[in-house]
């Protein structure tokens, strides 16, 4: 059973994984200016991309939170399927246990009388 959670743990972590890699995205490669074309850059074309890479990071940012509940959720309904189950095979034991003692306190009963 531990064995079991383990890997519940695990795949979780693994799905968790999978959403951070799979939202990065490979920046494009950009040529590199000739000296000729090389002027000043614009205060308009900085704020640009200053904003461009803050909502880059909010997306990022945004994606991996939502991964990461995802995988905590999932984590939490396995582990608390495993824990249903083992408490209803705990229930299905000790009910047999109490029938098998039952059985046992009359069959004493019968040999002794």
């Amino acid at each position: 059973m531990k064995n079991l959670i383990w890997v519940v743990i695990a795949g979780a972590v693994a799905v968790a994984g999978y959403f951070f890699v799979a939202g990065q995205k490979e920046a494009p490669v950009a040529e590199a200016p000739s000296q000729a074309e090389v002027t000043a850059p614009e205060p308009v074309v900085e704020e640009t991309v200053t904003e461009t890479v803050e909502e880059a990071v909010e997306d990022v940012k945004t994606e991996v939170e939502e991964a990461i509940e995802g995988a905590v959720e999932t984590a939490e309904d396995a582990v608390k399927e495993t824990v249903e189950n083992v408490v209803t095979e705990a229930a299905e034991s000790l009910g047999a246990a109490g029938e098998t003692g039952a059985a046992v306190a009359e069959a004493a009963g019968e040999a002794a009388g």
